[in-house]
């Protein structure tokens, strides 16, 4: 059987790897990554204060220490703080400093010194809710210090079973343990100097001690980790965080196995890696680690030349401080997110990250071979979330060859309708009149909508208040504004909330005034039908099957493209709703080959409002951010709109692969373009042709 030490088991969460350079034999791996001022002297305190402390007054037998506490608890001072540290350095700080202040700086005194005024602190206030009264005095106080401290430095032993059928023997000692004698619950006390850079380490170093005492006394007790060089020192965990913990200790506990099983082995191994940068960076080690373990270097997938994007290239081969913040940003969150992985027993291999306007997307490679699988890993986001202190659960999703986690970013860009322009013009060189730029994928392709595709001829846009709809049908309207002049392309806008298109009013693309109430847009719609019959006649006359093939060979019939900002307020009254329903059926089934195409936007993604009817006769679906993963069912037949960020975070699918995109906002600047000049060359936006 394996065996490992409480220490050793924490110096592996720190980095695997310097638990297989100390077992197999090296010096100063203990030290690695430690923070502190280095005046801190820690061996000293806990042998020489604490452990001297908690001895004397969890002996049976008598010492002034003793004593003299129980007789500061039975006058019950008005200041209980300063009266324990009085007794504290009467009994424990004054003996040491006197033997060994030869022996230490000025600096060392100090911080010691200090440790004892946080430590004394926390003991008075521990005493102050925990001493029993005497029932002969109503107003004294009592404490039982042989039942309430117990044994410091108590070695236990538990033999632990691991999930791959071996077991590991673990061995610790506690700095201390006190007891509530009114409640019998247990608190394990653990001294540290300043807090490490993840303070995980020292939870799973208390929690394991924890564990330890359940398994002997059937108690699990809250944990408290004491940093006496810090100005807020305690990091308090209730016995149910512990209890919580016991499946990830496990997962750590293999850990350890596989690195004692492999530490023998230098040279033909391979150890996980820390996952923090900075430890690598001031590791004696680093220089070896390679060769010793295996190969630690990480590779973003904007270094991966041979498989580069322009958009990677340039954010790899880009000094510019923006730039560098991505990269780093990026790098931060795949080392966190493999820490968390890893603690937690799912192994993966990184496959880079890509950096969006919003979104960090995260490239993983499940390690299937030790039994992680995408189920596991998705099953697992609410931990993720939390590890990563994320607002919103990461999105989760399985692509061709990896998973992909997409997180926010902390740097925002903005991403205008210009931008989105620019970026776009060459990946859709041959559009129609009626594409519009939808949005820029993570990796910073442009997807367009072009409505005389048959997969997004007409198109459903859902999502809560404040997700981006408006937003969304503002760059549809502005961007098609862009891409043709009023005698290619026109619009009916109905806008039944008043606000969405009131600066628009006086654009030249439209065929009439924005339509604010219910039964004049049913009207419209109504025109609208009986002018798509027309236009079939026309077609037929000309021996034509559609409208793109007419327009090759006959003076252009303008695309027409019906816009409805909040559906469901033409499905209020009960007597419209039929009719609202049948006539936006109808112009759905028959408007492409015309050239009639709706853009139907709702707050309400329930199935009373996008009914089975109207669902199948909208091609392209865009959700956005939504409540409730039914409501995700609703718009795209599968979850993941209700975990989108929001502000034109997307998710697009219906009759195309679904894929999420971020939405851009159309500025001032192009909507006066619009307005004043309609027949123009895009260059006056990019100063590029497009058209």
């Amino acid at each position: 059987m394996l065996k490992a030490t409480v220490t050793e088991i924490h110096l592996c969460c720190r980095c695997p790897r310097l638990l297989a350079y100390h077992r197999s034999g090296e010096k100063n791996t203990w030290n690695v990554g430690y923070r502190g001022t280095g005046h801190f002297k820690g061996a000293f305190f806990h042998d020489k204060i604490a452990k001297p402390f908690h001895t004397m007054l969890s002996s049976k037998n008598d010492s002034p220490l003793k004593t003299d506490m129980e007789k500061l608890l039975s006058t019950n001072p008005s200041n209980m703080e300063t009266a324990v540290f009085t007794l504290l350095k009467q009994h424990i700080l004054d003996p040491v400093l006197s033997r060994y202040a030869r022996k230490l700086t000025s600096n060392q005194i100090l911080s010691i010194a200090n440790g004892v005024v946080i430590w004394s602190r926390y003991l008075s206030n521990f005493l102050k809710q925990h001493a029993r009264p005497v029932h002969s005095h109503q107003n004294t106080r009592r404490l039982d210090t042989t039942e309430t401290f117990c044994d410091p430095e108590k070695l236990m032993s538990c033999k632990f079973y691991l999930s791959n059928g071996k077991s590991l023997r673990v061995t610790g000692a506690f700095d201390a343990v006190w007891i509530d004698q009114a409640t019998g619950d247990a608190t394990v006390i653990e001294f540290k100097g300043f807090k490490p850079a993840h303070e995980e380490e020292d939870f799973i170093q208390v929690a394991l001690y924890g564990w330890m005492i359940k398994e002997a006394t059937g108690i699990t007790p809250r944990c408290v980790v004491l940093y006496l060089e810090e100005e807020h020192p305690e990091a308090v965990y209730p016995a149910r965080v512990v209890e919580n913990a016991q499946d990830n200790l496990i997962s750590l506990l293999e850990v350890v196995w596989d690195v004692i099983q492999q530490s023998p082995k230098k040279g033909n191994s391979s150890i996980p890696f820390a996952l923090d940068r900075n430890l690598c960076d001031v590791c004696p080690f680093a220089s070896r680690c390679d060769t010793d373990w295996g190969k630690r270097r990480r590779i973003t997938e904007q270094q991966q030349e041979n498989k580069q994007s322009p958009v990677e290239k340039d954010i790899t081969e880009s000094k510019t401080d923006t730039e560098n913040e991505q990269i780093r940003e990026g790098e931060q969150a795949m080392d966190r997110l493999l820490r968390t992985l890893n603690m937690v027993k799912l192994p993966v291999i990184s496959s880079g990250f890509i950096s969006g306007p919003r979104l960090i997307r995260l490239k993983v490679k499940p390690d299937i071979k030790r039994g992680t699988t995408f189920r596991k890993i998705s099953s697992r986001v609410d931990d993720l979330q939390i590890a990563m202190e994320l607002k919103s659960p990461p999105f989760i999703r399985a692509q061709a060859g990896y998973l992909s986690i997409d997180i926010p970013r902390k740097f925002i860009q903005p991403l205008t309708l210009t931008e989105l322009w620019e970026k776009g013009q060459n990946t859709n060189k041959n559009r129609s009149v009626a594409a519009f730029p939808m949005g820029m994928a993570i990796d910073g392709s442009v997807e367009w909508a072009d409505l005389t595709n048959p997969t997004m001829t007409s198109i459903l846009v859902a999502g809560t208040a404040g997700s981006g709809k408006s937003i969304f049908l503002r760059t549809a309207l502005i961007g098609m504004a862009m891409n043709a002049g009023p005698n290619l392309i026109n619009f009916t806008l109905i806008d039944p909330k008043r606000v969405t298109f009131n600066d628009l009013s006086d654009l030249p693309h439209l065929r009439c005034p924005v339509i604010t109430d219910i039964k004049p847009a049913l009207e419209v719609l109504e025109e609208l039908m009986d002018e798509t019959e027309n236009r079939y006649k026309i077609l037929s006359d000309a021996g034509v099957i559609d409208i793109a093939e007419y327009n090759n060979k006959n003076n252009p019939i303008a695309h027409h493209v019906i816009i409805i900002d909040e559906y469901a307020d033409l499905m209020i009254e009960k007597d419209l709703k039929s009719s609202a329903e049948n006539l936006i059926q109808r112009l759905c089934q028959k408007g492409r080959a015309a050239g009639f195409h709706i853009i139907l936007s709702t707050q309400r993604p329930d199935s009373k409002v996008v009914t089975p009817l109207i669902k199948a006769n909208l091609q392209l679906k865009v959700a956005l951010k939504v409540t409730t993963t039914c409501n995700s069912q609703i718009i795209l037949d599968e979850p993941g709109a209700e975990k989108l960020i929001g502000n034109g975070d997307m998710l697009v699918g219906g009759a195309i692969p679904i894929m999420r995109l971020q939405g851009s906002l159309p500025t001032k600047t192009e909507i006066n373009m619009v307005k004043s000049n309609p027949i123009y060359s895009i260059n006056d936006f990019t100063g590029k042709v497009f058209i």
